[in-house]
């Protein structure tokens, strides 16, 4: 009997389920309030009830998604992992709406991406088959869609709840964390020049 933690923070919910080592399922969905660095542990502790050297095995949502709550998600995860001495494993996104769909047939998992956008990957079942791709649901018009935000769209609403759980289904059997998949990076606004002193340097951000 293991100890499994999954983890998910590719939306502004911190999402997480844990398997104990008697095989029981519980999860929490706590908002973040775009600060997944301040709860996250804290939330962790909560649901493993204070034992996580019972954990054994972590998983990781690995994206895409909100890009400052995947670095914070999948940083906590690393960490944790370490001390712990257990490995740490990664899924895509798409792969827990898939797995949490229930969508026979073609249809399109989505996520939100924001600016009215989406990050696609057409799945055929459970099964995710298409490449990724970032822009509008219009190149997929006549498809089901499923994912956070599908119901507006006619389709599937998939839950953050649901899709850690995904994850955790998934875990045993998913692979180790490599890279984590970002649609973009973080709006990073430039400091205007001073205007007060002609001569001065401006700075930039790296």
């Amino acid at each position: 009997m293991t100890g499994i933690l999954a983890i998910d923070t590719a939306s502004d919910d911190i999402a997480l389920a844990y398997q104990d080592t008697n095989d029981e399922i519980r999860s929490l969905v706590r908002p973040s309030d775009r600060d997944h660095s301040r709860l996250l542990l804290a939330l962790i502790d909560e649901l493993v009830d204070a034992r996580v050297q019972d954990i054994s095995r972590i998983c990781v949502v690995k994206g895409p998604g909100s890009y400052s709550g995947l670095r914070v998600g999948i940083a906590t995860a690393i960490g944790l992992a370490r001390a712990l001495g257990v490995p740490v494993a990664g899924v895509e996104t798409h792969t827990c709406i898939a797995h949490a769909a229930g969508i026979t047939g073609p249809w399109v998992a989505i996520h939100p991406a924001g600016r009215r956008e989406y990050a696609l990957r057409a799945c055929e079942g459970a099964a995710v088959t298409g490449p990724l791709h970032a822009g509008t649901v219009d190149a997929f018009q006549g498809l089901t869609f499923a994912g956070e935000t599908a119901g507006p769209l006619g389709g599937t609403e998939v839950s953050s709840r649901q899709r850690v759980l995904a994850a955790l289904a998934l875990a045993p059997t998913a692979a180790n964390l490599d890279d984590a998949i970002y649609l973009r990076a973080p709006n990073v606004t430039r400091p205007r020049a001073s205007t007060a002193h002609p001569h001065a340097s401006t700075a930039t951000s790296s």
